[in-house]
């Protein structure tokens, strides 16, 4: 039995993970699938570094927890394209959507994760998210 894990049920990326095992792709492959759910994302992780999983139907930042360097793991393929995180302002500071030179000055909270694909957004526009933001 091929144990693919997802870490919840709530987030859009992991439909085709769960589509993929319940109309039979795995199977027509000659694989006998389950999905699991295993709850948080870190812990998915762990569980597949430690051999008690096979695949993981996870945030493609989140190996980086269980496996430093990418070393013992290999991203396979995307499940979705971009992120699907919002960033939200208060309506005073007048940002227009795309406008993230805005963002300079500002703190912004961000949890783990998230937080390094803001970061290197940030970067690509030319904005120091260590001295700027």
């Amino acid at each position: 039995m091929l144990r693919v894990a997802i870490p919840d049920l709530v987030s859009p990326s992991y439909f085709p993970a769960i589509a993929a095992v319940e109309l039979g792709y795995f199977k027509r492959e000659g694989l006998d699938a389950t999905i699991e759910l295993l709850f948080p994302v870190t812990r998915t992780y762990e569980e597949l570094r430690d051999g008690r999983l096979d695949f993981v139907a996870g945030a493609a930042h989140a190996p980086l927890y269980a496996f430093p360097n990418w070393r013992g793991c290999k991203l396979l393929a995307a499940l979705a394209q971009h992120m699907y995180w919002f960033l939200v302002l208060r309506r005073d500071i007048g940002a227009r959507r795309g406008d993230l030179g805005a963002l300079k000055g500002l703190r912004i909270g961000a949890a783990p994760g998230p937080v390094d694909g803001l970061k290197r957004m940030l970067v690509e526009s030319g904005i120091d998210p260590e001295r700027e933001v």
